[in-house]
């Protein structure tokens, strides 16, 4: 074992002939190494991009959710439920505003004649097909 590591280390030292700068590399690479490296490369570029897109959105999600979470609660102290949903639909990039919108105008759309409970129901609905779309679209 303590031979062969020996040899190794041996022929290492008789190939210092081969550089290990990057052009020389590039040089001595084949077509299929190059494609790789290339592809590798334009990967890591396009992770990047996403990597800025990502928190630049969440950024702007948590800005505006913070915003609107302040205003939206003196709305909703008074009672004034058009007023929140009109909060909600200035501020488009928070997603608490997304869900909470659609759970107020499915609240507020319910007319008179309607029991109570089945308002509650339509709402919570209303909200679970809110909450998916806003998960799918920050996921994308």
């Amino acid at each position: 074992m303590l031979a062969n590591l020996a040899v190794s280390i041996l022929m290492l030292q008789d190939a210092g002939t081969t550089s290990w700068s990057i052009p020389d590399m590039w040089h001595n690479m084949a077509w299929v190494a190059k494609s790789v490296i290339v592809l590798l490369f334009l990967l890591s570029v396009w992770s990047f991009g996403v990597m800025i897109d990502r928190f630049l959105m969440y950024a702007a999600a948590r800005k505006q959710s913070r915003v609107f979470v302040q205003q939206v609660a003196g709305a909703l102290r008074e009672g004034k439920l058009d007023e929140a949903i009109s909060i909600a639909e200035r501020n488009k990039k928070s997603h608490i505003a997304k869900v909470v919108a659609t759970g107020l105008s499915e609240f507020q759309s319910a007319s008179a004649q309607v029991p109570d409970e089945e308002v509650i129901e339509a709402a919570k609905r209303g909200l679970e097909r809110s909450v998916a779309i806003v998960h799918a679209e920050m996921k994308r």
